[in-house]
């Protein structure tokens, strides 16, 4: 039972030391130069047509190495580096710089770090509950990671904050306009059994073709936590809504990976303003048994565009975390989806079955 304790201890820990801070390994800053990091090798098993045959292979879903520390006076440093080359852009994730004089009440941080946006993008990638983010955080709270500005703090464990000025680019690339994102989260915990939450993002973006007007972006999102002994509940709503400009020709929507960027383009008749209202939710389970195996069950839906019909996406996570010990776990998720954006959805499969090792080094 002591074992059990304290593996959950640990995964809470690094998931409240994510929050409060932006590392992927979670805080906690000693002097001098410190090293931590994990790694993910994966077996990913798919169905990806209308007949019942599976591909499968391997991958490296995450490896990387962190370095942080204290510098006398009151600053701290963190310093990720991603060396999967599956991700398509392994380089440094985190390079964030953060005075520290008013801690814990008040920090600052400046560099490339997580966008402070949404309770599942701001759980450390070493500690998520299922092998993959759901599609909403992926879709409406990205860019994963942003270069900018940040104020953050927490009162007591009662009340946490992140407020940022961002880029809105994501990590790694320039900002071509003069506006910035404005994004922020607040988590309050009145008890010690839950805690709830809201973020905002609110900014524009350069649309294709770079004309002079920029698409503006406005999203919102609510979170709840419940945790009751070796059981825990989480869920999270998220809205966001995309605006083009009379004088551009299409709307530049902006879908993120896990942890890096991708933009796709919808394209309207050209002088026409547009909107895209999109939203979805997750909710997901899961439970700490003696044995060290903890089942979880989720579920999420992700809406594109809720103007339209029949496009949505549902999916269905089974699955259990096995801890091996403080360090190692071994994931294994199902995944059921349901694709209503395929034309055939009646007869596509496109379900998962993922496979993940973790191990974590400090």
């Amino acid at each position: 039972m002591k074992k059990i304790i304290f593996i959950t201890t640990i995964v809470t820990l690094l998931t409240i030391g994510f929050i409060y801070g932006q590392g992927c390994m979670g805080g906690g800053a000693k002097e001098g130069v410190n090293i931590a990091g994990f790694f993910q090798p994966e077996i990913e098993i798919k169905q990806t047509d209308a007949d019942t045959s599976w591909d499968w292979g391997f991958t490296l879903r995450r490896a990387r190495v962190a370095f942080f520390g204290d510098i006398p006076y009151d600053v701290n440093y963190y310093l990720c580096l991603e060396f999967s080359p599956f991700l398509g852009n392994p380089g440094v994730l985190d390079a964030i710089f953060t005075y520290t004089r008013f801690d814990p009440y008040v920090k600052l941080s400046v560099g490339q770090f997580k966008n402070p946006f949404s309770l599942e993008l701001n759980t450390s990638c070493a500690g998520l509950y299922t092998v993959k983010r759901s599609e909403v955080v992926n879709k409406l709270a990205g860019p994963g990671r942003d270069l900018g500005l940040m104020l953050l703090g927490n009162y007591n464990d009662l009340v946490s904050y992140n407020l940022g000025l961002m880029n809105g680019t994501g990590m790694g690339v320039r900002d071509e306009n003069d506006g910035k994102n404005i994004v922020g989260r607040v988590v309050l915990s009145p008890i010690e059994y839950a805690s709830f939450g809201g973020s905002f993002k609110m900014g524009n973006s350069v649309p294709a073709g770079k004309m002079e007007d920029d698409n503006t972006i406005t999203n919102f999102g609510g979170e709840l936590q419940l945790k009751y002994k070796d059981f825990l509940l989480q869920g999270e709503y998220i809205m966001g809504k995309f605006e083009k400009p009379e004088t551009a020709p299409a709307i530049d929507t902006t879908t993120y990976s896990d942890c890096s960027g991708t933009h796709t383009v919808i394209d309207t008749v050209p002088g026409d303003p547009y909107e895209v209202n999109s939203s979805g939710f997750f909710v997901q389970a899961m439970y700490m048994t003696p044995w060290s195996l903890q089942p979880v069950i989720k579920y999420e839906m992700y809406d594109p565009n809720t103007d339209m019909d029949d496009d949505d996406q549902s999916i269905i996570t089974f699955g259990f975390n096995y801890f091996i010990n403080e360090w190692s776990r071994v994931q294994v998720n199902y995944r059921y989806v349901a694709d209503h954006l395929k034309a055939d959805a009646a007869d596509y499969r496109n379900d998962e079955i993922l496979v993940q090792f973790q191990a974590k080094f400090q």
